[in-house]
């Protein structure tokens, strides 16, 4: 289960956000991720010899997933929309 918590965390983090109704992309992507984590997991452990696959190539695969769920940040190039004392009240 922790290979399933970090891989919600990569998606999660990767996104900009929590998902409370999971969307189906956000399934697809934690559960390649969670996978790989696991089959790593397998691999330090001893109980596989190889693990082909890597990161870049499952990183690659759950951002086509996640490319509709991923929040863009807008920024203000206005200075005075960050000068604190002309936002107070």
């Amino acid at each position: 289960m922790e290979q399933v918590s970090q891989a919600e965390e990569w998606v999660n983090e990767y996104c900009g956000q929590s998902f409370t109704t999971v969307p189906g992309g956000v399934k697809a992507a934690t559960l390649e991720m969670a996978r790989f984590y696991m089959n790593m997991q397998f691999l330090v452990d001893g109980h596989i010899k190889e693990f082909p696959i890597k990161l870049e190539t499952i990183e690659k695969l759950c951002k086509n997933y996640l490319k509709r769920h991923k929040v863009s940040i807008t920024y203000s190039s206005s200075r005075s929309d960050f000068h604190l004392p002309s936002r107070a009240g």
